[in-house]
């Protein structure tokens, strides 16, 4: 009994062996068969023309990443002559401004030489309209007449007239019109005195100095 149990088993040993042998040699007979099929797949036709267009694609691909690279460079050129231009415009503004701010500070120069100028011509004016009117006190305190009056008077334009029109001496008759009454009726020293010190201390001499500037504005 244990003898044909162990036949038995030796028997179905041998048959899964040459089972395994024959699984073997199938398996290592389609591995062989891929080998063929790998090595021939390249020879069949339509394998043949995907890889030429694929061959091509890539040459096409190379040529236009040139002429990016080309298109690259060229841009960069112009980038940096552009930069270059920038900076010159740039430096050509400031150096524009200075000019400007250096005219500009020119202009407030002459203005100011201009107003001092107006300035001192003022009172210049002033400082000889007063002593004309000195004069004419002078004049007034020697006269016993209304005709000495008239006569203080007429020098004192006459004085005034080569730099002045007509019109301003007007100007200054206006001012003096109060003036004139008080000593054409009482010619004296003290009536004098008053005309001067009321000419200096009167707030029309505001009004007499502002007719001076513009007329020296119309004289230029």
């Amino acid at each position: 009994m244990d003898e044909t149990v162990e036949k038995s088993s030796e028997h179905e040993t041998e048959l899964d062996n040459l089972e395994l042998m024959q699984s073997t040699a199938q398996l290592c007979s389609q591995v062989f068969f891929i080998k063929n099929e790998s090595a021939n797949i390249g020879k069949q036709p339509f394998m043949a023309e995907s890889h030429n267009f694929l061959t091509l694609k890539l040459k096409q691909l190379k040529e236009e990443r040139g002429l990016l690279l080309s298109k690259i460079d060229k841009l960069n050129k112009e980038e940096a002559v552009l930069t270059d231009q920038l900076y010159l415009a740039l430096d050509c503004c400031c150096k524009k401004r200075q000019l400007l701010q250096l005219i500009k500070s020119d202009e407030n120069e002459s203005d100011k030489i201009s107003k001092e100028k107006r300035d001192m011509f003022i009172y210049k004016m002033r400082t000889k309209f007063f002593d004309n009117v000195m004069g004419l006190k002078v004049r007034c305190f020697t006269s016993e007449s209304d005709a000495g009056i008239f006569d203080c008077l007429e020098i004192l334009f006459s004085r005034l007239s080569p730099r002045f029109p007509s019109v301003w001496c007007k100007i200054v008759m206006k001012e003096l019109d109060d003036h004139y009454e008080l000593m054409s009726t009482k010619p004296s020293l003290e009536n004098a005195n008053l005309l001067v010190e009321e000419l200096n201390q009167s707030m029309d001499w505001i009004k007499f100095a502002l007719h001076l500037r513009q007329g020296f504005s119309q004289l230029l």
